[in-house]
């Protein structure tokens, strides 16, 4: 210590403290990116299936699965809206009864609910095309054609063309 002026100790000192900060801060950064980005590896994304055209073209029903967990969904033919209803299977098909019911498949059994989730009953016979999903469907008036590609619903002229996604963006 001898020959050192004590102010330049001092500063030395804070220095180091600066610094230490500093690879203390970036430390607790690097660590926290480095666990966000393993969480977000780990997370699976939700895949979408089995989109169904409501008799009028103005809403598209469809599975989403995250996870474990299937959900059936409800939105408008344009993606806005999207409402998660009931649980559902993730390998179900769906089919509309009218224009506010939709059938759907669970493990326990054929179910149909209404356009807003709020009323579920368990059917009694199972509708045609619930058991078997459908990965594309033409709208009800042939303009359209709802598909999966990716685990994402698209929709597009009758062929596909100019597709536009709705769900995961």
């Amino acid at each position: 210590m001898r020959g050192r002026p004590i102010g330049q100790l001092i500063a030395e000192g804070l220095s180091i403290l600066v610094l230490l900060a500093v690879l203390g801060t970036l430390g607790v950064s690097l660590g926290s990116a480095v666990n966000d980005g393993l969480r977000s590896s780990f997370a699976k994304k939700p895949v979408d299936g089995a989109p169904a055209w409501s008799p009028d073209g103005s809403l598209i029903a469809f599975v989403r699965t995250t996870r474990d967990e299937s959900t059936l969904y409800v939105m408008d033919a344009d993606g806005a809206e999207q409402i998660g209803l009931v649980p559902a299977s993730p390998d179900t098909g769906i089919s509309w009864l009218g224009r506010t019911r939709i059938a759907f498949l669970r493990s326990d059994g054929a179910f149909s609910s209404t356009v807003d989730g709020a009323f579920v009953q368990r059917l009694v016979s199972t509708p045609p095309g619930i058991a078997h999903p459908a990965s594309r469907a033409l709208s009800p008036n042939g303009r359209h054609l709802v598909f999966v590609r990716d685990g994402h619903i698209f929709v597009g002229g009758r062929n596909g063309e100019q597709a536009v996604q709705l769900t995961g963006t």
